[in-house]
């Protein structure tokens, strides 16, 4: 399993309220792409759903295309988002992500 950890800004965010769920495809992420391309940062800001957007609309695109590509890269088809508010690095030692 692959999970992506971050806030209301983080790459994982933004992608799981493009697809509306916390399991994110790479299809959905192009899926994304393509739907959000060519819109102005000010379009942008008026997706709904998608607070990253209204928050930092000139990081849209870049935050998508990068996890599109990380995904193709580590051939995963999917990632889980799992919100989370500092000390992500406490993450690195939980056992339930660690052990079977």
């Amino acid at each position: 399993r692959l999970y992506g950890i971050g806030g209301d800004t983080s790459i994982f965010a933004l992608a799981a309220q493009t697809a509306d769920h916390a399991d994110i495809s790479k299809a959905s992420v192009l899926q994304a792409i393509e739907g959000l391309c060519g819109k102005t940062d000010d379009q942008l800001r008026r997706v709904e759903d998608v607070p990253g957007a209204q928050i930092q609309p000139h990081l849209v695109i870049p935050k998508l295309i990068l996890l599109y590509a990380v995904l193709d890269l580590l051939g995963a088809p999917h990632v889980t988002y799992l919100p989370t508010n500092g000390l992500c690095g406490g993450i690195l030692v939980t056992p339930d992500f660690w052990c079977d």
